[in-house]
């Protein structure tokens, strides 16, 4: 989940699918993929797909970006904790 979640943030930002691909070393046809797959999951349309510019995010998608980034934000912040504990549990 959060590969995708990745990948929205990166697609939300540049507006676009191949530069996000470039960005995160990964095809262009597994970014839609990613983008699908979030659509599916939330049963939400995020991007409206516009040949000439790329794409555009749609209001849910506004708000799904904002959250992404508190999720991801919240998941590095875990991890940082748990190391932290591991590092104090060890050195006791």
């Amino acid at each position: 989940m959060l590969s995708l979640l990745h990948t929205y943030v990166v697609v939300y930002e540049l507006r676009n699918f191949s530069q996000a691909a470039k960005i995160l070393y990964i095809s262009q046809p597994t970014v839609s993929i990613h983008i699908q797959k979030l659509e599916e999951i939330t049963q939400t349309k995020l991007f409206v797909r516009n040949e000439k510019k790329g794409v555009e995010p749609t209001e849910f998608g506004d708000v799904f970006y904002e959250k992404a980034l508190l999720m991801i934000n919240e998941w590095e912040e875990t991890i940082e904790e748990l190391q932290q504990k591991k590092t104090r549990t060890s050195t006791n």
